[in-house]
């Protein structure tokens, strides 16, 4: 670290100060420098001849107060009450948290291991409960560029300060009661000398003022009522700092642009910035690509955006780019939802287009275009855009490339162990090959979770040390799966060294990790901390591939018009013809884009193994149909029934065969298929290695069959066509005025949140006939299922297979998870497992009965966050049914449902415990959640606890009690 000391100089107001070439460094100071200031080097960059009217953050002279002037020439180590100082956007940033006690002896609501934690992950993540932590968030987001790091010094432990101070702050606003702070530490620091970027003030219990206030282009915030506890408050202060100001939408308020951090909600710990924020923070500048030079009408442009995630990783080539400046205020950027934007909460998977004039300025998101007819294309006009021209903006294709994946390395040899064993659920079930990762299956591997095993741990030690590309984790996934959030994966080599270390984040279903490079691996290690339990079903290695990972990206049009409308417009299809010039050619190519329409689902690989291709006559009495088994890939088992729209697949020096596809990836390792060809020209084309690829094809409509069958097979895809004959399904048109009788027929509530996809296929309405369920044991060399009749309603034979993903199927007051089978076998029978017995599920899918899918039903702006007191049993309140309340951190009005015995809901708490309750009214008065259950009120606290994020259950609580 370099250090400029400058001596007894001082420079005249507003006269530049010339700085000589030295080291390149970061520093920020005011226009004049005092006696022996100190500047640090992780502060500024300085180039020969630099002045300070050219440096971000400096101010003049009469800008600085007296009071400032006697801090400057007294102690160089301190705050200035009112400096504007910009963080740098790059470096290593030393953070301060100071914790303010009052002169009552008050303290904030959040203690400080928590804090720390927060801001800088010191525990983990295992008291703050998130998915990552402040300097986490920004390390990932600007590609290891930006980071922030505990000061240190006299006081300050894992880079938080106790400060007491004489006054009483009950009642102060929090921008009040933060500015005593920062006095009294002022004076305080001029003793400690603590050296900092940056601090955060944390005021007691008892401010005013429920939040996070941050000076834009400032260097601290102040946060009250137990606000700094929210990550994703914290990373949007922080950004305050760093000079972004808010991310909104059109004719509303400042936020609400829920796919960036300045604008964003709760929950939103895997994502980072949007387009504008993106290009000014300088963090993807090789990705940077300008279109401002369309200026003059007839005038295009073409640029492939691909999402953070692939850029950061170093997934992209020459014709790539990240985010564009298109002009007239407008930045657009590729939103792929994947990796560190996984958890991006809107417009995911789409072009978003933003506008924001000037590096420090409000954005709004002005438009977000999909891979569709109906939202491809927006046209702004020049009153929008401050300019005399018009832009039309274009998606031509969004495409999604394959997943590439090494050979699978042999583990069954090496040695698992783990930190403990409960109920037989040993290590080595991670590595028998089983993917299996439900825990009847036996595969799942399970800790104690009990007090003597804090960290708990899995490992494996190789025979030999491999090289290594990719790691895939295999989650339990029949309930419990938050239970991997945060874990920590970690590579050996041969050595014992640690060559790699990771927070895997966000649980997932299957984890793809790939390591950016090849690592040589001796022992594997997964390590959760905390009292958890650590639950896997399969792990896996891959060697290098020797096939190039290809980026997934969004081909956009950028083009210029005179708003007549006299000109043709500029689209997609009139620029596909090569031209090298600005204009589009005289007479445009009626052609489609060639990857409209696409088969094999976009992570799905078909890489052959070494193994030939077999046939299988009628397997269990299905219809006859080919099997290749190919190298590990996601799994996948659409389409899951027979007689399929065939697909042409490209095998050995460019062979072409249809087939009709079954599973193209069961269990990840065998594709499954009908043709007409024979098995030695199926073997001699998809032969072993090969990588088998979709000939892509050119559709009017996405949604059209690309092809007429080449085969004689016949379809046994049963008819879409209803049936002419009446139904006893109810009408779902909405009536004027409440029936005059009751009935016993259950309406269908339109989901609170239609964009939720739904697991029963469109058309299907499961009202049940006034026949019994029954149970089949073993049918046709099948699982063990149930079958129950229903009504007839539009013929579905999806998933057509067994051990699916749970859904919650609501009945006669109560809920049943099942997996489902057959939703409606010829249009009339609805097969599925579940857990429940035969009595229990005549009891719930009665006679006559609509069963409904359980949707999410938490009112969207409602968090159900709880505060610091616990939870209260209501017996017979104002006459009212007995009841539970639990109070909440200040969230927006809801007194809905407002009535007793609603349908069960089942509600997740704390280390993923859960409850189902009837909900009551989910924020009565914006702060108490008011509810019915018939656990115990100890049970309650226990899962309900202080500072516990309360969300929605996929399962119920039953589900969760299948072990732990």
């Amino acid at each position: 670290r370099s250090i400029i000391i400058i001596h007894n100089t001082k420079v005249p107001h507003k006269q530049p100060v010339q700085i000589p070439i030295l080291h390149t460094m970061r520093l920020h100071f005011n226009a004049y420098l005092a006696t022996s200031l100190v500047i640090s080097s992780s502060l500024y960059h300085v180039t020969a001849d630099s002045t300070t009217t050219g440096i971000r953050g400096t101010r003049s002279a009469s800008q600085t107060s007296s009071m400032e002037e006697n801090l400057l020439t007294s102690n160089t180590r301190f705050l200035i009450p009112k400096e504007r100082r910009l963080l740098p956007h790059e470096g290593v940033m030393r953070t301060i948290i100071i914790r303010v006690t009052d002169g009552e002896g008050k303290q904030p609501i959040t203690d400080a291991r928590r804090e720390s934690d927060t801001w800088f992950g010191t525990h983990g993540l295992a008291l703050a409960g998130n998915l990552n932590s402040l300097t986490g968030l920004y390390e990932q987001c600007s590609g290891g560029k930006l980071s922030f790091v505990p000061s240190t010094g006299p006081g300050v432990v894992d880079g938080v300060l106790e400060l007491a101070v004489s006054q009483n702050m009950t009642g102060l606003h929090v921008s009040t009661a933060g500015q005593i702070a920062r006095n009294e530490f002022n004076l305080l620091n001029q003793n400690l000398g603590i050296e900092f970027d940056n601090y955060s003030i944390i005021c007691p219990d008892g401010v005013k003022g429920s939040g996070g206030l941050a000076q834009t282009r400032g260097n601290h915030q102040f946060y009250a009522g137990g606000a700094d506890r929210s990550l994703e408050l914290v990373m949007h202060e922080f950004g305050h700092t760093l000079g972004f100001h808010h991310s909104g939408l059109p004719n509303e308020g400042d936020y609400d642009d829920n796919s960036c951090m300045m604008g964003c909600c709760a929950g939103a710990q895997q994502m980072c910035f949007n387009a504008a924020k993106s290009w000014y923070s300088g963090w993807y500048t090789e990705g940077h690509v300008m279109m401002n030079h369309l200026s003059t009408p007839g005038q295009w442009g073409k640029v492939n955006l691909v999402g953070i995630d692939d850029y950061l990783r170093g997934v992209f080539g020459e014709s790539n780019s990240f985010v564009a400046n298109i002009g007239g205020g407008l930045f657009m950027v590729f939103n792929r939802k994947k990796g560190i934007n996984s958890g991006v909460k809107a417009y995911g998977d789409e072009v978003v287009i933003v506008q924001q004039w000037g590096e420090g300025g409000r954005s709004k998101v002005l438009a977000h275009l999909a891979n569709n007819e109906s939202n491809r294309r927006v046209e702004f006009n020049r009153i929008q855009l401050y300019t005399d021209f018009d832009i039309a903006i274009e998606v031509c294709n969004i495409v999604f490339a394959p997943v590439v994946t090494g050979p699978q390395i042999d583990v069954t040899d090496g040695l698992a162990t783990q930190s403990s064993t409960a109920a037989g659920a040993e290590a080595t079930r991670a590595i028998d090959g089983n993917l299996d990762q439900s825990w009847l299956g036996g595969s799942v591997t399970h800790t104690s979770g009990d007090e003597e095993d804090l960290d708990p741990w899995w490992e494996l030690s190789l025979v030999e040390a491999q090289q290594v590309q990719h790691v895939r984790i295999f989650n339990r996934n029949d309930c419990c799966g938050s239970r991997l959030n945060n874990a920590i994966l970690e590579l050996y080599n041969d050595e014992g060294e640690l060559t790699y270390r990771h927070n895997l984040g966000a649980a997932e279903d299957i984890k793809e990790v790939r390591l950016g490079e090849n690592y040589l691996v001796s022992r594997v290690k997964i390590q959760l901390l905390g009292y958890k339990v650590l639950s896997l079903a399969e792990v896996q290695l891959f060697a290098p591939s020797q096939l190039r990972q290809e980026p997934d990206y969004a081909s956009v049009l950028v083009s210029i018009s005179d708003g007549s409308g006299s000109q043709e417009a500029i689209t997609c299809d009139s620029t596909m013809a090569p031209s090298i010039s600005l204009s589009p050619s005289s007479s445009p190519t009626t052609s489609h884009t060639p990857t409209v329409y696409t088969a094999v689902p976009k992570d799905v690989v078909l890489l052959r193994d070494d193994v030939p291709c077999v046939f299988q006559s009628n397997p269990s009495q299905h219809p006859d149909r080919f099997k290749c088994t190919i190298q590990p890939t996601t799994a996948s088992d659409e389409p899951g029934d027979y007689g399929n729209a065939p697909v042409g697949l490209k095998g050995k020096d460019g062979c072409l065969l249809f087939v009709s596809p079954v599973t193209w990836s069961w269990a990840g390792t065998a594709f499954v298929f009908e043709s007409s060809a024979s098995l030695e020209a199926i073997n001699n084309c998809f032969a072993a290695g090969v990588l088998l690829s979709e000939m892509l094809v050119v559709t009017d409509s996405p949604t059209s069959a690309p092809f007429s069958s080449p085969t004689n097979n016949h379809s046994v895809t049963p008819s879409l066509v209803p049936s002419s004959a009446p139904t006893n399904i109810p009408s779902t048109t909405s009536s004027e005025g409440p029936s005059s009788a009751p009935t016993n027929i259950l309406t269908v509530v339109p989901s609170l949140n239609p964009t939720v996809k739904s697991a029963i296929p469109d058309g299907v309405v499961l009202q049940r006939d006034n026949t019994p369920c029954i149970s089949q044991v073993n049918p046709s060399n099948h699982p063990d299922r149930f079958k129950c009749m229903i009504n007839p309603t539009t013929i579905s034979s999806e998933p057509g297979t067994y051990d699916n993903d749970p859904v919650g199927l609501v009945g006669v007051n109560c809920i049943i998870y099942i997996r489902p089978v057959t939703w409606a076998w010829e249009g009339n029978a609805f097969i599925f497992q579940s857990m429940d017995s035969i009595e229990a599920i005549n009891n719930c899918f009665a006679a006559g009965v609509v069963m409904s899918e359980r949707r999410a039903i938490i009112p969207d702006d409602i968090n159900l966050l709880r505060d610091n007191t616990p939870c209260i049993f209501q017996s017979n309140p104002s006459n009212h049914p007995d009841r539970f309340k639990c109070m909440l951190e200040p969230t927006a009005i809801s007194s809905e449902p407002g009535t007793y015995n609603n349908d069960l809901l089942a509600l997740r708490g704390l280390n993923g415990c859960v409850i189902d309750v009837r909900p009551v009214t989910w924020a009565w008065e914006g702060n108490a959640f008011i509810f019915q259950s018939v656990e115990s009120l100890d049970v309650i606290n226990d899962c309900f606890a202080a500072g516990v994020l309360i969300s929605e259950s996929e399962y119920g609580a039953a589900e969760d009690t299948l072990f732990g």
